[in-house]
C-alpha cells in the first residue's frame, strides 16, 4: 500500500471516528480516559489540527470508542451493582466468621469435645 492509499484508509478510519463520537455525544474527556491519549490531543485530531495522526494513535481512539459502544450495549444497572455488593458483603461476613471459627479452635484447641462442636458447626455452617 502505499503513502496516498494508507491516507486515504486513515482518513475514512477518522471519518467514522468522527462519526461515531457525533452519534453517542462523546467528549473527548471520554475518549481521553478509554485511549490513554490526552483530551487536548484528541481534540486536535478529531478537529483537523493535528493533519497526519499516527496509525497507533487513531487505532487507540477506534479501540476507546469500541470500548465504549460495548459499555453502551451492556450498561451496568443500579440493581446488578447492588447485587454484587451483596455478594461482596456476603463474601466478607463469611470471611469473618471463618476468622471467629480459626480463633475458637485456637482457644479450644485442648479441649477435643469442642474442637468436635466447632467443627459439625463448621460443616453445618451454623455458625
Amino acid at each position: 500500500m502505499n503513502n496516498t492509499d494508507n491516507q486515504n484508509v486513515k482518513e475514512e478510519v477518522l471519518n467514522l471516528i468522527k462519526e461515531k463520537v457525533k452519534k453517542y455525544e462523546l467528549s473527548n474527556y471520554q475518549i481521553s480516559k478509554l485511549s490513554g491519549l490526552s483530551d487536548v490531543g484528541i481534540a486536535k485530531i478529531l478537529d483537523g489540527r493535528s493533519k497526519n495522526p499516527s496509525e497507533k494513535t487513531i487505532k487507540k481512539i477506534q479501540l476507546a470508542i469500541e470500548t465504549f459502544e460495548k459499555q453502551d450495549q451492556n450498561p451496568i444497572t443500579l440493581s446488578t451493582l447492588n447485587d454484587k455488593l451483596d455478594f461482596i458483603i456476603e463474601r466478607m461476613r463469611a470471611n469473618d466468621l471463618e476468622l471467629e471459627l480459626m480463633f475458637e479452635i485456637l482457644k479450644n484447641s485442648s479441649n477435643p469435645e469442642e474442637l468436635k462442636k466447632i467443627e459439625d458447626r463448621a460443616k453445618n455452617k451454623n455458625f
